[in-house]
């Protein structure tokens, strides 16, 4: 008897789904959108695009937002090439539109309409700098051999220094556009994908001196003002502003204004619009024979599933039907919650069809390896299984933290439970987690359908029987829904804004990092392989009070044994700095002493800040004492808050950082690596 083949031989995830789209890298590709769906949120967006082109709208700045996986790259693709492209990519770019929405391909520009590209993907470095190097690249690209002129070396000259000047690339836009329309391009103007920009931010608001953010405005306002058409599209996965949310209140607010300047559009599809998404990714394969047990198992749980009156938004229930089927072996009930849960996951860089194609435990395709036909569907509880093996603690101190710390708390307590008991305890978690949004409720009726081929109807009656006997679920009749019992009564973030207005934000910096992340005395490596003899330097965090003390004596006071020291500075101001540098250029000390001033730590203040309230909350809320839910919660965000505070440490006197300036013996000294840096300290000591 031949053995049953598992679902992955009747399987197939579209490989449109299983790969990321670099714009850069797939500009010239003709089959980089094989498989696209232009969703109604594209739509849109082309059309706003080419009102903006006819003359019918001044805007000309878009930031299209929205979570991970949401088609943003793609689409962002399919606009360059059908309005940039050369004339091969643009054919083709277009021969799918006009098959996709002919009226929307007719609304914009023919050939004598095409754009100049400028296609940027983000990364962490000065945002200035890697447009200045695209641009170069761009226009390189068209002006052949021979003397590049002069704009071309103005931008590579831009690109590499090392502080950018503001405003200089925006100025450089401008003249690029000027130039192409003297040189007689075929271009009638520009267009600036910015992909990831995200990256970019995040470089910006830890390095505020190296990556000034406000050159989006200057450039939306260029864009405005351009005589000749220039379109800026930028790509984020939230808003601007939410990069800059352990900025201070002032330059949050000062980030919200930059993102003022562009058109914001929600790149979220609608439930229905991802439904048809999954139906179209999942592709069943694999002999009559073999697939019609598999079909008959979809078609059955898509009519239950239908039956339960559940909808996705507008759709036709036919069509619904149809989609849930084709999803399979995704359950009905898994392949409905997948996009909110996802949405809300977004900040994690979770996305569907990642999901889709994750070889991670507990996965989709991990599932699709060791199941067959008989096995029965991927259920709403393999789904809780994966996103907990994935996540781990820092699920809890995300939003919604305190709903999946209580469903992890409540199967601690089924030790002894059956294992339908806990596949119930994890189906109404799961929904009880992802909150309204899931669009469904843990009803009887649900329940039966999300265990149906693991569990009978009378099996899946005795457990949620037996898990109200033990208060382990509760029956809410206004909603005719099973809920977990809420194991928590503590709102962490009501006690951290009482813990904001009660811990004081001058705190002595230096005192507290000392005690959190002390710092690591380092050793001369070279010094020590060349001359056997083990030298190191002490290092100690300084502020300007504390400065002669930590210049001359230890940590402790006290005289040491270090051959040298190396100052942490961490200045409280512009002032502060210059009084620092000061004093680094009137030091003169016996031993090798290396300074690392950085030119702000206002984020690692505020990173300490939120520690400081976090711990406040544990030392001043004694309800903790009997909530353990509250206390898991508590755990996971003191834990990511610590990380998050030795990971920007660690950045901030790196020497990788370019925002941070290095002294010995009160001379600056240049350092890039941490190789640098040890042959600093072992010249030190050879001299």
């Amino acid at each position: 008897m031949n053995e049953s083949p598992t679902l992955a031989s009747l399987t197939v995830v579209n490989t449109r789904f299983a790969r990321s789209v670099a714009i850069a890298r797939d500009e010239g590709r003709t089959d980089a959108l094989d498989g696209y769906i232009l969703t109604p949120n594209g739509r849109d967006v082309l059309r706003w695009i080419a009102s903006s082109l006819r003359g019918e709208s001044s805007t000309r700045a878009w930031s299209l937002t929205g979570p991970y996986g949401s088609g943003k790259s793609s689409f962002a693709l399919l606009a360059a090439q059908v309005l940039s492209g050369d004339d091969r990519i643009r054919q083709a770019a277009r021969k799918y539109l006009g098959s996709a929405d002919a009226e929307l391909a007719d609304l914009l520009p023919k050939r004598a309409g095409r754009l100049f590209p400028v296609l940027v993907t983000g990364s962490r470095q000065p945002l200035e700098k890697a447009l200045a190097s695209r641009l170069a690249a761009a226009l390189r690209m068209v002006t052949g051999r021979g003397r590049p002129p002069q704009i071309i070396d103005k931008l590579e000259q831009l690109a590499n220094r090392m502080q950018p000047a503001d405003t200089a690339i925006v100025k450089l836009f401008e003249e690029a556009n000027d130039y192409l329309e003297r040189s007689g391009s075929v271009t009638t103007g520009l267009l600036l994908v910015i992909d990831e920009l995200g990256k970019f931010l995040e470089f910006g608001a830890t390095n505020p001196e190296q990556g000034d953010v406000f050159v989006l405005q200057e450039l939306a306002e260029a864009a405005t003002r351009s005589k000749r058409p220039f379109l800026i599209v930028t790509i984020l996965h939230q808003a601007l502003d939410r990069y800059a949310d352990h900025l201070i209140p002032t330059r949050r607010a000062e980030w919200a204004k930059v993102q003022g300047r562009y058109e914001d559009v929600a790149f979220e599809e609608r439930s229905e619009q991802l439904l048809r998404l999954l139906a179209h990714a999942i592709r069943h394969k694999g002999t009559e024979a073999d697939l019609k047990p598999l079909q008959k198992q979809a078609k059955t749980l898509a009519q239950e599933t239908v039956a339960l009156g559940v909808r996705a938004g507008t759709m036709p229930v036919d069509e619904m039907q149809a989609c849930l089927a084709g999803c399979y072996p995704l359950h009905p009930l898994t392949a409905l919650v997948l996009g909110p849960l996802f949405r809300q996951l977004a900040q994690n860089e979770r996305s569907l069809f990642a999901f889709l194609a994750s070889t991670e435990p507990f996965g989709f395709q991990e599932f699709l390896q060791r199941q067959t036909v008989a096995d029965g569907a991927y259920r709403l509880d393999c789904l809780y299984d994966y996103v907990m093996a994935s996540l781990g603690p820092g699920l809890f101190a995300q939003h919604r933290g305190k709903f999946w710390s209580e469903v992890q708390t409540t199967l601690d307590r089924l030790r002894d439970a059956t294992e339908v008991e806990v596949l119930l305890a994890k189906t109404i978690g799961l929904l009880q987690a992802i909150g309204p949004a899931a669009g469904l409720s843990a009803s009887a009726g649900t329940l039966r359908v999300a265990l149906n081929g693991v569990a009978s109807d009378v099996q899946v009656e005795a457990g949620l029987a037996a898990l109200a006997k033990r208060s382990v679920v509760l029956f809410r009749r206004h909603t005719g829904s099973y809920a977990l019992w809420e194991g928590s009564d503590i709102d962490i973030d009501d006690r951290l804004l009482a813990a904001r207005q009660s811990v004081e934000r001058d705190q002595n910096l230096a005192t507290f990092l000392t005690k959190q992340v002390p710092p690591q005395p380092l050793i001369a490596r070279r010094h020590y392989f060349q001359t056997g003899t083990l030298r190191y330097y002490e290092a100690v965090y300084c502020s300007v009070a504390s400065f002669r003390s930590d210049l001359f004596a230890g940590v402790s006071g006290q005289a040491d044994d270090a051959d040298g020291r190396i100052l942490y500075f961490l200045p409280q101001d512009t002032a502060d700095r210059e009084a620092l540098r000061a004093f680094i250029d009137q030091s003169a000390p016996e031993r090798p002493v290396l300074a690392a001033l950085p030119q702000d730590v206002s984020d690692l203040r505020e990173l300490c800040h939120d520690l400081l309230c976090l711990r406040w909350v544990n030392d001043h809320t004694p309800e903790l004492d009997a909530d353990s839910t509250a206390r898991r919660e508590l755990r996971a965000r003191m834990a990511i808050a610590e990380q998050q505070l030795r990971t920007h440490l660690e950045w901030v006197f790196s020497p990788g950082n370019p925002g941070c300036d290095w002294f010995l013996h009160g001379k600056t000294v240049s350092l890039s690596t941490a190789r640098q840096l040890n042959d600093t300290l072992s010249q030190a000591c050879d001299e």
